[in-house]
């Protein structure tokens, strides 16, 4: 195998490696942001109804459970 060999499998692995830590990283946001807007309306009740999706994601939260 020569090096340019080695190089073009090394990029190809580290190219279809990124997306999948992207999305993993980008899923373990996603749930610890909608955690913390669950929490916030909890402690906070008079924020429910300023922002509409804020409250849809805490009414799936709750019915989820």
């Amino acid at each position: 195998m020569t090096i340019h060999q080695i190089r073009r499998t090394t990029t190809a692995t580290a190219e279809t490696a990124a997306p999948t830590e992207a999305l993993t990283r980008r899923e373990r946001l996603e749930t610890r942001h909608s955690r913390e807007i669950v929490e916030l309306l909890e402690r906070k009740n008079e924020l429910r109804g300023v922002h509409a999706m804020a409250d849809f994601l805490d009414d799936a939260v709750r019915w989820s459970a």
